[in-house]
């Protein structure tokens, strides 16, 4: 028989021996519990209607953009930024946020029904530019307008590099909002409060699922946005070191290695698997985004049960797990160095690739023995 051979898809295969198959861009999931063996899966894939399906999804996933770009605009000279280094060398996740500003300026339109990315550059004056930067602060948030501004500074940089801009007007233009004016908005949790965080997920039949969050938060150091597409493969037995979960970080690509403690290990094996994701929604489906996910925490804190236990702790955040986990291994003697390398923040001075692998799994093993004490 022959086997069809499609690009971009995840197979996996589930407890009962069920298959499930996915888009890998999206981790959108196409065949959901097919049962029999390989060989049927591979004839059902064949299928004309999921061939149809297929196609249509990896379509809409790789289709560029189509915008009419006048000569001398600000959409050109985006376009030229992002054809040069200034683009292509950013980081993965900086270069996600900046197309997200720019997906929202590409649909602003003045009161003439003009998009702006239409506007000669010659027209973007400050004044114009301060009125963009609010009116994205209003619509989104004061963050989001600080993105904005970055990554216009460097189309105009660019710009100014190969004739498409006299001056970049966005310099000394005010930021809305100032790192640090919240200094204290991703704060050190207390053991009591992750204690009672902990109890009460655990007495809400409906918010169960958020334990296993907050356990990779607190005793992994795992970032929000690499909790939702952790999958269950992920955690493995590594000889001499026993269970520990092995993935690249979705930020910079850095390899985390984290050796399972006893304390984490228990949460992990809560409730039965119904997702190939280790995280689940209340339905005990995987979480569709990192914002669905922290959507819920939310929710959570706005419950009645959150606000009288803990009536102080509003401000508690997903992130400030990650805080908290990196503070307690400072407190355990560990050098800054090594908490970087732990919690996957990018190092200039590590060696090569397996090098470099090898040297975070010796440091997960000993962070993993004190930890566990």
């Amino acid at each position: 028989m022959a086997t069809v051979k499609l690009k971009g898809l995840k197979i996996t295969r589930g407890r009962n021996g069920s298959f499930y198959v996915y888009l890998r861009a999206t981790n959108e999931r196409l065949i959901e519990g097919f049962t029999g063996s390989r060989e049927d899966l591979n004839l059902a894939m064949s299928d004309p209607d999921f061939l149809h399906k297929y196609s249509v999804k990896l379509k809409k996933k790789q289709a560029p953009r189509k915008v009419k770009v006048m000569r001398g605009s600000l959409a050109a000279m985006i376009e030229k930024y992002q054809q040069k280094s200034r683009w292509t060398d950013l980081r993965p996740r900086t270069q996600k946020d900046y197309q997200k500003a720019l997906d929202w300026l590409h649909g602003v339109i003045d009161d003439e029904n003009i998009r702006v990315v239409d506007y000669q550059v010659s027209e973007l004056t400050t004044g114009v530019l301060a009125e963009l930067r609010d009116s994205a602060a209003e619509s989104r948030y004061p963050k989001f307008s600080n993105t904005l501004l970055a990554v216009l500074s460097a189309a105009f940089e660019t710009g100014k590099e190969y004739d498409l801009a006299e001056k970049n007007p966005i310099v000394g233009l005010r930021r809305l909002y100032k790192e640090g004016q919240n200094k204290d908005a991703n704060r050190r949790w207390t053991k009591v409060e992750y204690q009672t965080v902990m109890r009460l997920l655990a007495e809400d039949p409906t918010r169960k699922g958020l334990r296993k969050v907050i356990g990779l938060g607190r005793l992994a150091g795992m970032r929000g946005q690499d909790m939702p597409t952790l999958m269950h493969t992920d955690i493995k037995i590594v000889p001499n070191l026993g269970k520990a979960i092995l993935f690249d970080a979705e930020k910079n690509g850095e390899f985390v290695p984290v050796v399972v403690i006893p304390e984490l290990d228990a949460i992990l094996a809560e409730g039965e698997k119904t997702a190939v994701t280790v995280v689940t929604n209340s339905l005990g489906k995987p979480f569709p985004t990192e914002n669905a996910m922290r959507k819920a925490w939310q929710d959570f804190k706005a419950k009645k049960t959150f606000k009288t236990a803990l009536p102080e702790s509003s401000d508690l955040t997903l992130h400030g797990l990650r805080v908290t986990y990196s503070s307690e291994l400072r407190d355990l003697g560990f050098a800054n160095r090594e908490i970087a390398d732990a919690i996957g923040d990018k190092s200039e001075s590590m060696g090569g690739h397996y090098s470099r692998h090898f040297d975070r799994l010796e440091l997960a093993a000993k962070i993993a023995a004190k930890m566990a004490r």
